[in-house]
């Protein structure tokens, strides 16, 4: 109890004295809002982009070794941003939203420029690769964006709600 008699209230990933993270690491090994970081959507988004990147990588090197360097070459760098990017989501850095947001948003508008390369070429494979993808990347997209934080002026998870003009707890 404080001075005016209100529960004190310790926000959430706190223990003791010492800031740590929600594995016990300190906190140097997970920076950022622990509160941003809550439930399975980071990692599930890591996933997806990993999985991108791998199947960006498949058709690059195909590309790559049939002589198609026009293609080869831009599928080899979204593959190389998407698997940066990553790796910073499943590693929940402090900026894992943006990154997801920045690199998926990235590689959308490299596939939207893939596909309408192919859809002039006729190359039917390429654009069942492109059409098949792009709502994948798109749904990956839409994950990242509503992972972000609360609302504005709304509480953080896993903290209640302190009265109007009441102090807030270090």
């Amino acid at each position: 109890m404080d001075v005016a008699g209100r529960a004190r209230v310790r926000p959430t990933g706190y223990r003791g004295s010492r800031r740590v993270a929600d594995d016990g690491a300190p906190p140097g090994w997970q920076p950022g809002l622990m509160a941003s970081m809550s439930g399975p959507r980071p990692r599930a988004i890591a996933i997806l982009m990993t999985l991108e990147a791998a199947s960006l990588a498949a058709a690059s090197s195909i590309h790559l070794t049939h002589g198609s360097t026009g293609a080869g070459i831009p599928e080899a760098i979204i593959c190389v941003v998407l698997a940066v990017g990553a790796l910073v989501v499943h590693r929940r850095g402090a900026r894992w939203r943006a990154t997801a947001l920045a690199t998926v948003g990235f590689a959308i508008f490299g596939f939207l420029v893939g596909l309408n390369s192919t859809l002039r070429g006729h190359q039917f494979g390429d654009i069942a690769y492109h059409v098949t993808v792009l709502p994948v990347l798109i749904v990956t997209f839409v994950l990242a964006l509503r992972s972000g934080s609360p609302a504005p002026g709304a509480p953080a998870p896993g903290r209640p709600e302190t009265p109007a003009g009441a102090p807030q707890q270090p």
